[in-house]
């Protein structure tokens, strides 16, 4: 590729620039994820039904999506690679039809979600308490 000029060099910076502190993030976002699973692990998976379906796992695979998306920007910017920054595009334009799907979802189902929101905020959850309240017994 030729060399870039004015804005346009600019933009490959910029882009390079956000795209870093965005790969920055879902790093972080690994790191806190992994250190919720490891250190309260055990109430997360007795919360939920399935262990994948925890809230670590789901901070973790979020932040993997960043983080790979983020370095396909950062590399495609910064050393103009035309089939990275292809795939850059094409995982923002999924993410995006998905959260607009997302959206319309909740706008026609509005109410269903509105009660399912109460329920799992209003619902006991005895087995994670208990097993908080016994773990902290003991190591008394």
């Amino acid at each position: 590729m030729g060399e870039l000029t004015g804005g346009w060099k600019c933009t490959k910076f910029l882009l390079f620039v956000f795209n870093l502190i965005f790969w920055a993030f879902g790093l972080a976002l690994i790191i806190v994820g992994a250190i919720a699973l490891d250190k309260y692990g055990a109430i997360f998976t007795l919360a939920s039904n399935h262990s994948w379906a925890s809230g670590p796992a789901l901070i973790i695979a979020v932040g993997c999506i960043i983080f790979i998306v983020a370095f396909l920007g950062c590399f495609g910017a910064i050393r103009e690679n035309n089939c990275c920054l292809v795939l850059f595009g094409v995982a923002l334009s999924i993410i995006f039809i998905l959260t607009l799907a997302g959206c319309i979802v909740i706008a026609v189902f509005k109410t269903k979600v509105g009660d399912c929101i109460v329920y799992c905020v209003d619902a006991p959850q005895p087995q994670a308490h208990s097993l908080k309240l016994t773990a902290s017994s003991s190591q008394l």
